[in-house]
């Protein structure tokens, strides 16, 4: 991850995941955890999904195009916004978007929703596991991807 502020995020996420796994094994008390992480894993979500393209607009001769947050970003928003800036590796994205890194993102985002209003959230620890790594993952190849097309165009 180039982008430091998200990596920042990522570190924090594992630092608290690093935590959790030393804490008793008082199951509310791993619940209530398990939904703070889900809320950080879902904040890197939002904010990659706005980081990187203001990143990449920043470094463009389209520096004055304003980029707007979307809150709660599904899988599809990462593919849509890729397709209004940049059409030339959309495919590639959806290809890399697989079932299981779509259910990753959208589950965390479903979950996060839940927990934000105060409703009942089934998200568990080893789905937090599993889904980390395949949220890191779609937001690295995004972030190489515009990185790649940033230099091309310098």
């Amino acid at each position: 991850m180039q982008n430091r502020k998200l990596q920042k995020e990522i570190e924090d996420i594992e630092y608290v995941r690093s935590c959790c796994a030393v804490v008793d094994a008082n199951v509310e008390c791993q619940a209530h955890w398990t939904r703070y992480l889900c809320v950080m894993v879902a904040g890197f979500l939002e904010n990659s999904h706005h980081d990187l393209w203001r990143d990449y607009l920043d470094n463009t001769d389209r520096r004055a195009v304003r980029i707007h947050r979307v809150p709660n970003p599904k899988a599809n928003d990462f593919v849509k916004r890729a397709m209004d800036y940049n059409q030339t590796w959309t495919s590639e994205l959806q290809v890399y978007m697989s079932p299981e890194r779509e259910t990753a993102i959208d589950s965390i985002m479903n979950q996060r929703h839940l927990i934000a209003h105060g409703d009942a959230s089934s998200i568990t620890m080893s789905q937090i596991a599993e889904y980390l790594p395949r949220c890191i993952a779609v937001v690295e190849f995004i972030e190489g991807k515009l990185l790649a097309q940033t230099l091309t165009q310098l």
